[in-house]
């Protein structure tokens, strides 16, 4: 995965965070990534090329998210099939020992990217981040900080 562009949705007559706005070549599938976990197999994190995917999902257990969608995951010791997984946030991972990694939204069209404001959220690395941050002009960064005790990053003016 590399990056082609960037942009930051600044979210300046909101609350939120500003987001981090990524242009890639690719995003990674599922396939292709290794999954570790942590805390009796119920949290699953994977990173490939800057790209992070993770789960809260046990695989003895059927969860309601997604769905109900089962999904494959490729470990050190195996496939691992978890049905009903649901997504965490980049903040837990960095705060149970993972990453770090930020939240941040993808895409792989150029056009959409130019015309819209919003895109499909997924995790990145901070390095991944940090690299992308230096196509936006008027970010000076990334900052951390913390939402309910956990560690985050986020773009800056």
């Amino acid at each position: 995965m590399q990056v082609r562009d960037a942009k930051v949705r600044w979210n300046e007559d909101v609350l939120n965070k500003p987001v981090l706005q990524i242009l890639v070549n690719r995003i990674p599938d599922i396939s292709e990534l290794t999954f570790e976990s942590k805390q009796d197999k119920s949290i699953w994190y994977a990173e490939k090329d800057g790209f992070v995917k993770f789960f809260s999902g046990h695989p003895d257990e059927d969860g309601k998210g997604f769905g109900g969608d089962s999904y494959t995951l490729n470990t050190k010791e195996g496939k691992v099939e978890l049905v009903g997984p649901f997504s965490s946030r980049a903040g837990y991972m960095n705060n149970i020992g993972f990453g770090p990694c930020i939240d941040v939204e993808l895409t792989t069209n150029k056009s959409k990217f130019k015309k819209h404001d919003r895109f499909t959220g997924y995790a990145v690395t901070k390095r991944f981040a940090e690299e992308a941050i230096q196509y936006v002009p008027e970010a000076k960064g990334l900052k951390s900080g913390t939402i309910k005790g956990e560690p985050i990053f986020y773009p800056y003016k």
